[in-house]
């Protein structure tokens, strides 16, 4: 057949194919479009509804464990503020209680000295008191100690001041023994009514020193938060001498809770009793009770819905529209502390006394919405995306699910059609395959040998294709398996007439790991009917038409028959030279294993096939040429018509007109390799058939 007309068919074939197809995607895209959408609906929803509770039950989750953490930072808070305040009493009580005291009331210089030195010592071991003083009875100053912004020294008797005026020392000095006043939390202020600022050259913010006495108030101005402890002092007998006064900086105790508000998701403000902030959300806002500072600028007006609920009740938490408020109520002093509300002013006079509980302040933590929903907010995105992920891939998998149920009956035709070609490929070619395991049980075999050999199932295979009892010697599938390379070995089938076979095998890994060996049986009849004849040739070398020649172990040309001189003057050497390094590997590789070897090579337009043969013995090896040109043709025009016959055979199944004139030039090919032909049928049915001129 020509290959135009090959060529036509495939042509027609492929278009037929392609309407064929075309129109089977038209009725299955619908099929499937309908089932895949039953199955997608419901599992999209299911997952959604998936989902949405997990997202509401995280929520839920989420918002008391915020809730539980601010109200434990609050109470954190709470108690540090009241431990800072327990502690400075402690000290203004040891101070207050110094031996040297009652020497000083009967005016030794030493005494003041000495008094003074316990002072200073003081101020450096706790560096939290701006001034350590003693007034006496009418408010001046008999000692005082500067922290000098971290370098304390104590105050000459020239700088001492008089204090009487101040809310203060009339507060103190009105108290019994054993009590003890506390300021309200404000700036310093100097003489003048003047808020105290930083000097220019103590100017350095950031540093341990001055972040620990200064914080930034409004306008970016800088001032010093100030509490004053004090507490009256008594002669031996009884009488009332002055007073003992500390200045504590209220930046450290600010700074230690602005420490412990790192850890909330908002921010913390630290309030007093009448809203004003002490901490708040800016140092524009703070201290607004100071003269020069806003007094508008109060939690009441800034969230008065919060400071409603906030200023009536002891702790609690509650959202609005400013987000999640916790608070809670800080009493600093305890019983025989007194205080009194304070003045902004200097020399102004406090405005009342105030009893301990009646001296609070209110810590309040504030997580803005922006921040309280921002994690649920990551989570819904988060889960939309998820969800729209999941219902993609279901919706592909429903897709692919239907579309194989559909087209699953059209695979298993093509499959039976394929094992078919298969069969007829390996019957053609006398070729067989079978699959092994380690343990040599026969996990496949192909249908044409099943037929010869029977049901293979529970069957060794050296059992089932040889008969034995044992392992065939040299076995090729146990190298495999050792070497994990591909083995080729040579086998003669007893129960098909000794036919000699050779066997490939190939070592693989299916799915679960486990090594298999796949073994393909080719025939090899007629190689060994050609090496008979190089044998039977061999007995005449002198004579033989084809060259034949003998060579050392080291490549030395020992023996040449008169057909061999042309290829040894192609090799450039002769009787008693070296074969050139490819013929040396050769012979190399022959002797190494001890087996024949089989080579085919090319000379003045012939293929020369060598059969390579070891004399280990001798530590030569003899070489017995055959030329093999016209075999070697005829086989590539076989194997060319074969595949021919295939791809038309694909094509037009059903054309019995065209299957008969390829059978018939196979046919005619095999006569004329003197091989008996492959379709009888063809012959039958030339005789039965009419022909063109009777019809």
């Amino acid at each position: 057949m020509k290959t135009k007309d090959l060529s036509e068919i495939e042509s027609n074939g492929r278009v037929f194919e392609t309407k064929t197809r075309k129109a089977a995607q038209r009725v299955s895209w619908r099929t499937v479009a309908k089932r895949a959408f039953v199955i997608f609906l419901p599992l999209a929803l299911l997952l959604g509804g998936v989902l949405g509770v997990f997202y509401s039950t995280n929520v839920k989750a989420e918002r008391r464990i915020t809730e539980a953490a601010e109200s434990q930072l609050a109470e954190l808070q709470r108690q540090t503020v009241a431990r800072n305040f327990h502690s400075i009493v402690s000290d203004v009580m040891i101070l207050s209680q110094q031996n040297e005291l009652e020497e000083v009331f009967d005016g030794h210089q030493e005494a003041k000295d000495d008094l003074s030195n316990e002072f200073l010592a003081f101020s450096k071991t706790k560096r939290s008191y701006d001034q350590l003083r003693y007034l006496d009875e009418t408010g001046m100053e008999i000692v005082r100690i500067n922290f000098n912004e971290g370098k304390p020294g104590r105050v000459p008797e020239e700088k001492l001041q008089s204090k009487g005026k101040r809310y203060y020392f009339t507060d103190a000095f009105a108290l019994d023994i054993g009590e003890i006043f506390v300021s309200s939390l404000d700036l310093n202020i100097v003489e003048c009514s003047v808020i105290e600022r930083p000097l220019k050259e103590n100017f350095h913010p950031g540093e341990a020193t001055f972040d620990s006495i200064w914080r930034e108030a409004k306008g970016g101005k800088y001032a010093k938060p100030m509490i004053r402890f004090a507490t009256p002092i008594f002669n031996s007998e009884g009488q009332k001498k002055g007073i003992v006064l500390a200045n504590c900086f209220g930046a450290q105790l600010i700074n230690i809770f602005n420490e412990i508000g790192q850890n909330s998701l908002g921010q913390c403000f630290l309030v007093n009793r009448e809203g004003f902030w002490l901490k708040g959300p800016s140092g524009e806002v703070e201290w607004g009770f100071m003269q020069g500072h806003d007094k508008e600028q109060t939690v009441a007006n800034t969230f008065p819905d919060a400071w409603r609920r906030i200023s009536k009740e002891e702790s609690g938490q509650f959202y609005t529209a400013n987000g999640l408020f916790t608070f809670t109520t800080v009493y600093p002093l305890f019983e025989g502390l007194k205080t009194s509300s304070g003045s902004g002013e200097a020399f102004e006079a406090s405005a009342k006394r105030l009893a301990a509980g009646d001296y609070y302040w209110k810590i309040v933590t504030q997580i803005q919405p922006g921040v309280l929903y921002a994690q649920r907010n990551v989570m819904a995105c988060w889960l939309l995306m998820t969800w729209g992920l999941l219902t993609i891939i279901i919706g592909v998998s429903s897709w692919f699910l239907v579309r194989n149920k559909v087209i699953k009956k059209q695979g298993e035709e093509e499959l039976k059609s394929l094992n078919r070609k298969i069969e007829f490929i390996l019957g053609a070619s006398k070729t067989g395959i079978d699959i092994i395991d380690s343990k040599f049980n026969i996990r496949y075999i192909d249908s044409a040998r099943q037929k010869i050999y029977g049901d293979p199932t529970g069957r060794k295979c050296y059992e089932f294709f040889m008969g034995l009892d044992h392992v065939c010697p040299g076995c090729g599938a146990v190298q495999a398996l050792e070497t994990k390379e591909v083995i080729v070995t040579e086998e003669v089938l007893p129960r098909e007439n000794n036919r000699p076979i050779q066997v490939t095998s190939m070592p693989f890994q299916n799915d679960e790991g486990e090594w298999l060996v796949a073994e393909v049986s080719t025939d090899i009849t007629e190689r060994k009917k050609a090496e008979e004849q190089i044998e039977n040739l061999a007995r005449f070398p002198s004579e033989n038409p084809n060259p034949i020649l003998r060579i050392s172990q080291d490549g030395t040309v020992l023996y040449a028959n008169s057909s061999s001189q042309s290829l040894l003057d192609e090799w450039g050497c002769g009787i008693n030279e070296l074969v050139p390094d490819f013929w040396l590997q050769v012979v190399s590789d022959v002797l190494g294993s001890n087996s024949k070897k089989n080579i085919d090579c090319k000379h003045e337009g012939r293929i020369i096939s060598f059969e390579v043969a070891p004399i280990s013995s001798a530590s030569y090896v003899n070489f017995y040429g055959r030329d093999v040109t016209w075999r070697r043709e005829n086989e590539e025009k076989l194997k060319k018509t074969l595949a021919e016959l295939e791809r038309f055979n694909k094509l037009m199944t059903g054309r019995e007109k065209r299957v008969i004139e390829m059978k018939k030039e196979v046919n005619d090919l095999l006569a004329e390799l003197s091989r008996p032909p492959q379709y009888s049928s063809v012959l039958e049915s030339e005789k039965t058939s009419p022909s063109p001129e009777s019809r």
